[in-house]
């Protein structure tokens, strides 16, 4: 079945799918003992959602 999300929709989505893939990445980098900064992950995560809520905003 095949569904239309529209514009919005479509980007909400492949951002979840997109998060997911990082966390996953994310796991198997901490189990090679691989770390990011947490400061820096979070800013990271600040920046897209607030670019995401401006995009929406429009």
């Amino acid at each position: 079945m095949n569904v239309h999300l529209g514009p919005v929709l479509d980007e909400f989505v492949a951002d979840l799918l997109k998060i997911g893939r990082e966390i996953a990445i994310g796991g198997e980098q901490a189990d090679r003992g691989q770390f990011v900064d947490g400061e820096s992950a979070f800013d990271a995560i600040r920046k897209r959602s607030s670019a995401r809520r401006k995009h929406v905003q429009r």
